[in-house]
């Protein structure tokens, strides 16, 4: 599967495409970090099915040409949903942690 977009910048007529960053070993939710490994596994109590997908990419940004790239990536699956980049750990983790009301003082 291909990447949906690349932020790409024109620097003096040099094209620069950015590239994702997908090794994460920590993350903040609510105002709290927390490891990977914590974050994976409150996301398996919460019924998500951890799997390994190969995220690949074309970097066009070398002066020799396309450059085909590969990351190795964690997905958080439920149901039958398949591996994306919508459902990367750290992306499903933001949605289903992150407080949306402010709470009660009392």
């Amino acid at each position: 599967m291909k990447a949906n977009k690349m932020n790409e910048i024109r620097i003096f007529g040099t094209r620069f495409i950015h590239k994702p960053n997908f090794n994460k070993e920590s993350m903040k939710i609510n105002g709290f970090e927390y490891s990977e490994n914590e974050v994976l596994e409150a996301l398996k109590e919460k019924g998500y099915n951890i799997v390994r997908w190969n995220y690949s990419w074309q970097d066009e940004s070398f002066p020799n040409g396309k450059t085909n790239e590969v990351s190795i990536v964690k997905c958080a699956l439920k149901d039958r949903e398949q591996p994306s980049e919508q459902n990367i750990w750290y992306k499903v983790a933001e949605k289903e942690f992150r407080i949306k009301n402010k709470p009660s003082l009392i």
